[in-house]
């Protein structure tokens, strides 16, 4: 992302929360055009952003369900 300053982990899901992709430490964008990531190709059809570290330190890994609920 080309305003982001800090690596991030990205998470790929497909429309039933199953994780078809991580990419851990992803570097923000260093000059244009910005690097496309596609993470998991067509079966994903959401991407979670976390900071970097994050989806490691909760082992998240190809095959993982997630179930995102609504902040309260």
């Amino acid at each position: 992302m080309r305003a982001m300053r800090m690596p991030l982990d990205l998470v790929w899901m497909d429309r039933d929360g199953l994780v078809t992709d991580v990419r851990a430490r992803v570097p923000p964008c260093a000059a244009d055009p910005c690097a496309i990531f596609d993470g998991g190709g067509t079966a994903s059809r959401y991407v979670l952003e976390l900071k970097e570290g994050a989806s490691e330190i909760g082992q998240l890994r190809v095959g993982d369900r997630l179930k995102l609920a609504p902040r309260r």
